[in-house]
């Protein structure tokens, strides 16, 4: 898989039919082609220019050895060559596990802090409630479970951990000697293709956090945890400190500056 996972961390789906949606861009991993092929988020550019190098390299070794008969030639062995290939993928794909492992590990942290912030605000809301009971209307304990669970963070993970079959897969490499000079920069291309693609994909697993666009969109999960405030605080207090308290966070703009789907969703299901 040379394209990370997509830059807002809170898809709307399940196994094989998970969308992301950023301000101005959709990354759908419903289908094989539309990830290989995407521009927003992906490898391609970073992982090409080194397929394109190994490639012209077998080109001038073909015709070197085309050209002179033989005379020239560069010859590898077999065994260190296999044992090399197999040392190589392990090694990379163990990277790439532990970049995944990283990556579900902040994903976890990040998660448990804004789902803490929210539970923070909701109970202090229900202690001042307590304290001054009878200056609001009360409420139902239906009510009150209903904005208690948050299940983003569990729909993220079952969503990263459909997608690590695509990481544990080995790369299929032809053994076949007598191939024409264009199936052997096809393979060159792909064996590059995939351990440089693999090794940019770790690199990005590593540091999730940050502008990349497959770093977690960390100011629209905040945004979530704002929106959920603001319900609680309505709910308790009513319009006019809802609003005071959006004028204090976001400033003149009042509103979330990064509203997408998820708020939404939160809105009309809390």
């Amino acid at each position: 898989m040379i394209t990370c996972f997509g830059k807002t961390v809170a898809p709307m789906g399940f196994f094989g039919a998970a969308k992301k949606q950023t301000d101005e861009h959709m990354t759908s991993y419903g289908s094989h082609i539309s990830v290989i092929f995407q521009v927003w988020g992906s490898k391609w550019p970073t992982v090409f220019p080194y397929c394109l190098f190994n490639v012209c390299v077998m080109v001038i070794l073909s015709f070197v050895d085309s050209h002179f008969d033989g005379k020239y030639s560069v010859d590898v062995s077999t065994q260190g060559h296999g044992f090399l290939t197999l040392v190589v993928a392990f090694l990379l794909v163990s990277r790439v596990n532990t970049g995944l492992t990283r990556y579900e590990s902040a994903r976890d942290s990040i998660g448990v802090m804004y789902r803490e912030c929210r539970e923070l605000v909701q109970n202090v809301c229900v202690f001042t409630e307590l304290v001054q009971r009878g200056a609001h209307h009360d409420r139902s304990q239906w009510e009150d479970g209903m904005r208690v669970p948050i299940r983003m963070a569990y729909l993220l993970r079952k969503t990263i951990c459909s997608q690590a079959g695509r990481l544990a897969e080995p790369m299929a490499i032809s053994h076949e000697n007598k191939l024409l000079t264009f199936a052997h920069c096809f393979e060159v291309f792909l064996i590059t293709y995939g351990f440089m693609g693999l090794e940019v994909v770790a690199m990005d697993l590593d540091n999730p956090f940050g502008d990349d666009p497959n770093d977690f969109d960390n100011s629209a999960l905040a945004c979530t945890a704002y929106e959920d405030t603001y319900l609680t605080i309505l709910d308790i207090d009513g319009d006019e400190w809802m609003n005071k308290l959006r004028f204090r966070v976001h400033g003149q703009e009042g509103d979330c500056p990064f509203p997408d789907e998820k708020t939404s969703l939160l809105s009309s299901t809390v």
